[in-house]
C-alpha cells in the first residue's frame, strides 16, 4: 500500500435541476428549466417551455425529459441545450418512464382510452398508444418487459380513490391484465421497487400496497400516518424511501414497508430530492400563485442554505453528470479483485490480504459519474454483490474504509 492523492470528482454531486411551473394566470411567466451548481452557487436558466404547468422530470444519463402540460421536451444536461420537443396527444402529461428506445408518457385525466403513449426517446416521435388504459396514469414502473401503471377511480372534485394496477407488455405494447387489491382509500400515487427488486411498493395516502413479481400476490397494509402520494415527493437511497409523512419529510423501509422516521425534516414540500452523496435534502414549496421557496437541509433537519427558485418550483432533482469542480482527498490505496469480469448477474469481491478495520462502503459508478448502486459491508475479506439490475456497459467499483480507498473497472454484459 502507498499514500496517494486521488480525485473525487466522480463522487461529487454537480447540479440541482429545478423545473418551475410558471405563475398561474400569468401568460408571461411560463415553465422554465434551471440548473444550480452546488459547488459554485451559480444558477443557469436552460430553457423556457411556453406552457404554465409541469408534471414530471426524468433524467437518464445526461438527458433530461420534461413532461409539461401539453408537450414533451428533452435536454442534454452536459451542454444545457434542447434536443427535441413534441406535442402531447392527451389533455395533460403526468408520468414518464423509459424502456429501451421508448419514452413512455402517461395522460393525467379526461380520457377514457389511450392514456399511455410511447415516443421514440431520441427524436420524440410518437410510436404507439395503448387503448385499454382507461384511466389517468398517476405513476408507472418498468420491470423486465412489463409496465405497471397506477390507476385510480375518479370521484367528484379532485380527490381520487385507489383503484388497481394495469400491466402492459412493452414489447407488443398490449394490455395484459389488471392487478386488483382491497383498498378504497385516497389515490394510489407512485410505485417504487423494493430493495431486492422482487416486487414493488405502491404508496397510497393511507396505506402501502406490496406486490411480488414472481408469485403475483398483492397485499395492502393500512398506515396510521398520512403519506404523500405525489411522485415529486419521494427519493430513495439504498433501502430507505424518503417521502412526505403527515406534513414532514420522513422515510420508509423499502424491504419491509415499515415507517422508519416520521419527521426527518419538519417541512411540507411541493417537491424534494436527496443528494445521496452529501446526505442533504433539497426541497421547494409553492402555492402556485405568489409564494415560492427553496431550501437545503441536512438529515438532522437543520436548514443549511436556500435555493433561488421561480414561480411554482414543482420539481427538483440532483444530476451527477457534468464535472464542474474538483475535490481531493488523501487516503491509502488498497487493491482488490473482482470476478468474474465481465459479469451479468453477480460478482465476487476479494480484498486479498487487506483486512478492513470495521466497515467497507461500496459504490458502483456509471460512465457519467452517477452512483447506480451503493452498499455497506461489515469487516470481511470476500463478499458477493448482485449486479443483475445494471444495464450492459462499463462501471467503476469504488471501495472505501476510514483510511483506505480502491477502484476497479467492472464490465457488465
Amino acid at each position: 500500500m502507498f499514500t496517494a492523492v486521488l480525485s473525487a470528482t466522480a463522487l461529487s454531486a454537480q447540479q440541482a435541476i429545478i423545473v418551475n411551473g410558471g405563475q398561474y394566470g400569468n401568460p408571461n411567466n411560463n415553465v422554465n428549466l434551471v440548473s444550480y451548481d452546488i459547488k459554485t452557487d451559480v444558477y443557469t436558466t436552460i430553457d423556457t417551455i411556453h406552457t404554465q404547468s409541469v408534471q414530471t422530470l426524468l433524467v437518464e444519463g445526461n438527458v433530461a425529459y420534461i413532461a409539461a402540460q401539453d408537450s414533451i421536451v428533452s435536454y442534454d444536461l452536459n451542454t444545457n441545450r434542447r434536443i427535441a420537443a413534441a406535442p402531447f396527444n392527451g389533455l395533460s402529461t403526468k408520468a414518464l418512464s423509459i424502456y429501451n428506445n421508448k419514452l413512455l408518457v402517461g395522460n393525467w385525466y379526461g380520457k377514457t382510452t389511450d392514456n399511455l403513449y410511447a415516443f421514440d426517446k431520441s427524436t420524440l416521435v410518437l410510436i404507439d398508444s395503448v387503448s385499454q388504459i382507461t384511466k389517468g396514469v398517476s405513476n408507472m414502473l418498468v420491470h423486465n418487459d412489463s409496465l405497471y401503471i397506477a390507476q385510480n377511480y375518479t370521484s367528484s372534485g379532485f380527490t381520487d380513490s385507489a383503484g388497481y394496477i394495469s400491466v402492459v407488455d412493452l414489447n407488443s405494447m398490449n394490455f395484459v391484465r389488471n392487478i386488483t387489491f382491497s383498498n378504497n382509500g385516497e389515490g394510489l400515487g407512485f410505485l417504487v421497487k423494493n430493495t431486492a427488486e422482487t416486487g414493488f411498493l405502491g404508496i397510497n395516502t393511507n396505506s402501502i400496497v406490496q406486490y411480488d413479481f414472481t408469485t403475483r400476490t398483492i397485499s395492502s397494509s393500512p398506515s396510521i400516518f398520512r403519506l404523500s402520494a405525489g411522485a415529486a415527493k419521494y427519493a430513495r437511497k439504498g433501502d430507505t424511501l424518503f417521502l412526505q409523512v403527515n406534513d414532514n419529510i420522513g422515510s420508509i423501509s423499502l424491504s419491509s414497508g415499515n415507517i422508519i422516521d416520521t419527521n426527518i425534516v419538519a417541512y411540507r414540500p411541493t417537491s424534494f430530492t436527496v443528494d445521496t452523496l452529501s446526505n442533504t435534502i433539497y426541497a421547494t414549496s409553492t402555492d402556485f400563485f405568489s409564494y415560492r421557496e427553496g431550501k437545503v437541509f441536512d438529515q438532522n433537519g437543520t436548514e443549511l442554505d436556500t435555493l433561488i427558485v421561480g414561480y411554482s418550483p414543482e420539481i427538483v432533482q440532483i444530476y451527477y453528470g457534468n464535472v464542474t469542480s474538483t475535490d481531493y482527498f488523501e487516503k491509502e490505496l488498497m487493491s482488490f479483485s473482482v470476478f468474474p469480469n465481465p459479469a451479468s448477474n453477480q460478482v465476487i469481491i476479494d480484498l486479498n490480504t487487506f483486512k478492513p478495520a470495521s466497515y467497507i462502503a461500496l459504490k458502483i459508478i456509471d460512465i457519467s459519474g452517477k452512483i447506480v448502486q451503493e452498499k455497506n459491508f461489515s469487516s470481511m475479506n470476500v463478499f458477493s454483490l448482485a449486479i443483475d439490475n445494471l444495464t450492459s456497459g462499463i462501471y467503476l467499483i469504488n471501495l472505501q474504509t476510514e483510511r483506505y480507498v480502491g477502484f476497479q473497472k467492472l464490465i457488465v454484459k
